[in-house]
């Protein structure tokens, strides 16, 4: 596990080292959810021991699948600030409106995640799906962390400099 861990940061590191060196500034948003998609599909390879066709099916499964979440995700974030506003303005219509379309937007999650299943389970033998159904979150929870600490800035101290110090 340690070494799946430390194998995940060098190659979130690098990712972002390289990806750093061809842009200033910091990587696309598409560099990194390609680098994602490929660092989970390369440790569901190892966990479940996939054959060759299995990772090909396996890959068209979850790009597929993905980008919908990726839709979904960003249509979610667009409307929690709508809600904050509404609930700030007290218009009870507004945030009638806003929540009913956030519910829509989980129940139409929870519909993608199951149809994203049974697409795996067509491609996997019975253990490994279950194996999938266990791991993947916690792949994906582990390269968003590993990405999110190497893309954003160290943080500040919280003691001062031994050269700001005052007697």
């Amino acid at each position: 596990m340690i070494r799946a861990v430390i194998l995940l940061a060098a190659l979130a590191t690098a990712t972002v080292a390289s990806t750093a060196q061809s842009q200033p500034n910091k990587p696309t948003p598409e560099t990194v959810r390609e680098r994602i998609l490929e660092l989970r599909l390369d440790r569901l390879e190892r966990i479940l021991g996939l054959t060759a066709k299995q990772k090909t099916a396996l890959d068209t499964v979850l790009r597929r699948s993905e980008a919908e979440f990726a839709a979904l995700g960003k249509a979610a974030k667009t409307a929690r600030p709508r809600l904050r506003h509404a609930v700030q303005r007290g218009d009870v219509g507004k945030i009638n409106e806003v929540l009913d379309h956030l519910v829509e937007l989980r129940r139409m999650r929870a519909k993608l995640f199951q149809d994203r299943f049974a697409s795996v389970r067509r491609v996997l033998e019975p253990g490994q799906a279950a194996r999938f159904f266990i791991v993947l979150p916690r792949i994906d929870r582990r390269i968003r962390g590993l990405l999110r600490s190497a893309l954003e800035p160290p943080p500040s101290r919280s003691l001062p400099r031994p050269d700001q110090m005052t007697d």
